[in-house]
């Protein structure tokens, strides 16, 4: 097994040995969702000159909630990727 393939596999095992929910609050919802949900209220409220209070309000329910989902698919490639590299050393 190479040396790269043997550190990607640690690095997923890391990720996946804290946790399904874990990985998909902080890569999903606080890592995805509020930091689009700012970066596109700050760009919202600039084009059209709207409160920024406004626009937080709505944009941390939507955005974060997206995360949930985007961090639940995240999840499951991950573990499709870990899955496959560690059938893949087995075989060797």
């Amino acid at each position: 097994m190479s040396n790269l393939k043997a550190t990607k596999i640690a690095r997923l095992q890391k990720l996946i040995a804290k946790g399904k929910w874990h990985f998909v609050i902080v890569y999903g919802v606080l890592g995805w969702g509020i930091s689009t949900a700012l970066l596109v209220t700050l760009i919202q409220t600039y084009i059209s000159s709207s409160p920024f209070i406004d626009q937080i309000s709505t944009a941390l329910v939507i955005y974060p909630a997206s995360g949930l989902a985007f961090g639940l698919v995240l999840w499951m490639m991950a573990n499709n990727q870990y899955n496959k590299l560690v059938s893949g050393a087995n075989e060797l």
